[in-house]
């Protein structure tokens, strides 16, 4: 009898640690992401010259369903064969309705332009985009 009851112990610890892992796989792993970006709506890029191997600036507009929250980033990653010369924030403009103060570094409302690689990050300090609003960078 004691061995009896020993395996229907056993059986049921091993079903419930099934059922348990049943569970996780059916949630997946998505419940554990960290931060997830917006869709962007009306996304539009515009060249000062489009001629192949000229230089050209950019203007880029696009609205967030969400906006831009503290503390949080806008990325232009742009690929692979463009020249990315020395751009600091005094080469970038940052504007909604109004202009945004760029640095360096982000402090306050002012935001913090860089350029690492291929990628051109904004920072928000404690500045925010509203929901919908059209950002121009």
């Amino acid at each position: 009898m004691y061995v009896y009851k020993r395996q229907v112990t056993m059986q049921r610890g091993i079903a419930t640690l099934l059922a348990i892992a049943l569970v996780f796989w059916a949630v997946g792993a998505h419940m554990f992401t960290t931060a997830e970006a917006s869709n962007l709506t009306y996304v539009k890029d515009t060249l000062s010259d489009s001629d192949t191997s000229s230089v050209s600036n950019h203007t880029f507009q696009f609205k967030s369903p969400t906006g831009v929250g503290a503390g949080e980033t806008i990325a232009i990653t742009f690929p692979a064969g463009f020249v990315m010369n020395a751009i600091d924030f005094g080469d970038v403009d940052l504007a909604t309705s109004t202009d945004i103060a760029l640095a360096a570094v982000p402090a306050g409302t002012t935001w913090g332009a860089a350029l690492s690689g291929q990628v051109l990050t904004l920072t928000s300090g404690t500045g925010v985009i509203g929901a919908n609003a059209t950002v121009t960078i």
